[in-house]
């Protein structure tokens, strides 16, 4: 007994070691604090299933099927981990497929299931698939939720009936900071990076693509929400210079605007509407054209791949009217041009398009449509001059005979393939009642074919090839 004393009191001395006692304080109260939260690694949340599901509902609006497991993760934080799961927003106003979604619990509250009450989310490797016309429904339900929602890793597909229109890649996003909301992404194989900002006197929301040169920024009325805005856009894509004010209400109208390049410097007005699909009628009304920079355009990028630039997604409809006051290439019979375009389904039409000159008018429709995997334009030229020698003389045509005043009527109607540089007339008709026939058609095609359209479709942008062609025709 008295030995048993000795010992205790020998143990209870070394406790008074301060160095040893919160050495030993610490050993247990990190052994309790591991104790306590790996202990619900043997809970059987599956049990909790539909607790759990009602708790997200109410805090974030959100549906989850096809659970097949919960189970409990230590790391970095306590949380319940739910994998591969279908998600359903606000009604099934969009929806998504998360291979990983981990609820972030109270340490507080990890035995008490009464107490569960998630406010913290994280969707990890998910696909959101979101139509268009709810794109609007979509960033507005981040920017409303109460609590927080952080999208990892993730993929958000913008489908135009149930089609995809647009992928977005490597999402992160979390709305954390409603003054300061930031979306990291990759588009085109190209990072994105969306920012928003909350400021006294305005929002701004900056859309920027440094990979592509892109960079646009709203400046956006401070009394402006989802459904009505106005304010300033000033952006710079590429080389290209775009500023305008823009007002929303049943349709994105733009007005005051600026667009300019190397190649032109024109205004761009009108409206553009998303819902229920993409439309478009703009106006652009060009003050100024780089004519030099024009022909190299066409003569370098577009050198084989012309037929690419009139490839347009099906999904993009609308109308624009293109109108310049000025001289065409420095040719001095050129007044005025307008050009009506009209994008349907893929397919670019022309319709009552106009050149104005000093001795006549030029008019012009037709369309860009794809035929067999190849795009092809159907063209149907109507030359109306009363003076053909006066614009013979402003493309400087060389002739041995006296050029005689007078008036010519012209009727052309055809097809270019832009992808094999072919062309075929299908009908020329001289002053009404002279109709070309078969060999002079020939002679007309071999003749264009090989002086504007042999090596690249920017031949019918070079004045000089221009002027040998008009020369062996006439």
């Amino acid at each position: 007994m008295i030995n048993k004393m000795k010992k205790f009191l020998k143990e209870f001395k070394d406790y008074r070691n301060p160095i040893l006692f919160f050495f030993n304080v610490a050993v247990v109260f990190i052994s309790f604090i591991l104790v306590y939260f790996t202990v619900p690694k043997f809970f059987d949340f599956n049990k909790r299933q539909s607790l759990i599901v009602n708790i997200i509902e109410d805090n974030f609006s959100l549906e989850i099927r096809n659970i097949s497991d919960i189970s409990y993760s230590i790391f970095p934080t306590p949380r319940l981990k739910i994998k591969d799961v279908n998600l359903r927003f606000k009604k099934n106003e969009f929806e998504a497929k998360s291979k990983n979604l981990s609820l972030l619990l109270n340490p507080l509250h990890i035995y008490d299931y009464k107490k569960l009450n998630f406010k913290k989310i994280i969707v990890n490797q998910s696909i959101f698939s979101v139509e268009t016309s709810n794109l609007k429904k979509f960033a507005k339900y981040f920017y409303d939720l109460n609590n927080q929602i952080f999208i990892k890793n993730s993929k958000i597909l913008l489908e135009d009936s149930k089609k995809e229109f647009l992928s977005l890649n490597k999402i992160n996003f979390n709305n954390k900071n409603k003054k300061k909301l930031s979306f990291k992404g990759v588009l085109f194989e190209k990072k994105i990076l969306i920012n928003f900002f909350t400021n006294i006197n305005e929002n701004q929301l900056i859309i920027d693509l440094p990979e592509m040169g892109v960079k646009i920024a709203f400046f956006l009325d401070k009394k402006s929400n989802f459904d009505n805005y106005e304010g300033l856009v000033k952006s710079k894509i590429l080389n290209t210079v775009l500023q305008f004010d823009f007002k929303k209400n049943e349709s994105f109208e733009m007005y005051n605007s600026i667009l300019r390049n190397k190649l032109f410097n024109t205004s761009i007005d009108g409206k553009i509407k998303t819902i229920p699909h993409f439309n478009f009628d703009l106006n652009f009304n060009i003050k100024k054209i780089n004519f030099n920079e024009l022909k190299k355009f066409f003569s370098s990028d577009t050198k084989n791949n012309f037929d690419e630039l009139t490839r347009f997604s099906k999904r993009i409809n609308g109308k624009s009217k293109i109108s310049y006051k000025g001289r065409i290439f420095k040719l001095k019979s050129f007044k005025k041009t307008d050009i009506n375009l009209t994008l349907e389904n893929g397919d670019l039409k022309f319709e009552n398009s106009l050149f104005e000159l000093d001795s006549g008018k030029i008019i012009f429709s037709g369309i860009i449509k794809e035929n067999f995997g190849k795009r092809t334009f159907d063209f149907d030229l109507s030359f109306n001059l009363k003076d053909k020698s006066k614009i013979l003389k402003d493309f400087k045509v060389k002739r041995n005979d006296k050029l005689i005043k007078e008036p010519i009527n012209i009727d052309v109607v055809g097809t270019l393939n832009l992808s094999s540089r072919k062309i075929y007339f299908k009908k020329i008709i001289i002053n009404k009642n002279n109709e070309a026939k078969e060999e002079e058609l020939l002679f007309y095609k071999e003749i264009f074919e090989n002086e504007l359209i042999k090596d690249d479709l920017s031949g019918v942008f070079n004045l000089s090839k221009i002027t040998v062609f008009l020369e062996k025709i006439y």
